[in-house]
């Protein structure tokens, strides 16, 4: 029976190239879902209905009440992206982290859980 790896205690004999690539790959999937995150907020900004002011009302100025589909469209569209990252990255997660002292990237799993709210919000509400 092999000997168990204790953290900080026992030689670690893992090769570097199969964990590295996946590494890799993990912090990729983590950049891009924090990009696709920023996009999200930034492009529903634009979206949403705008608000009514003072100055609006004193100068009769015509606001916008509704969404702007199009970019609730594109909002959409990212989404389902980031549902697809958020499913690749799980994969990845699991195929990587076997061992205790394996670390675990939530910003994949965060993105797979706004993107699959979002789209619950857009099919039903707008």
């Amino acid at each position: 029976m092999a000997p168990r790896y204790i953290a900080g205690v026992s030689k670690d004999r893992r090769r570097k190239t199969g964990a590295d690539f996946w590494g890799s790959v993990l912090r990729w999937l983590g950049v891009s879902s924090w990009i696709l995150m920023f996009s999200y907020l930034a492009l529903g900004n634009k979206a949403r209905p705008e608000v009514r002011t003072e100055l609006d009302i004193k100068h009769d100025i015509a606001i916008r009440a509704d969404w702007d589909i199009i970019l609730a469209k594109y909002i959409f569209i990212l989404m389902i992206l980031g549902l697809v990252i958020s499913i690749i990255g799980f994969f990845v997660v699991q195929k990587r982290n076997r061992r205790r002292t394996d670390e675990f990237t939530y910003s994949v799993l965060i993105l797979g859980l706004v993107s699959a709210c979002g789209i619950i919000y857009y099919l039903f509400a707008l």
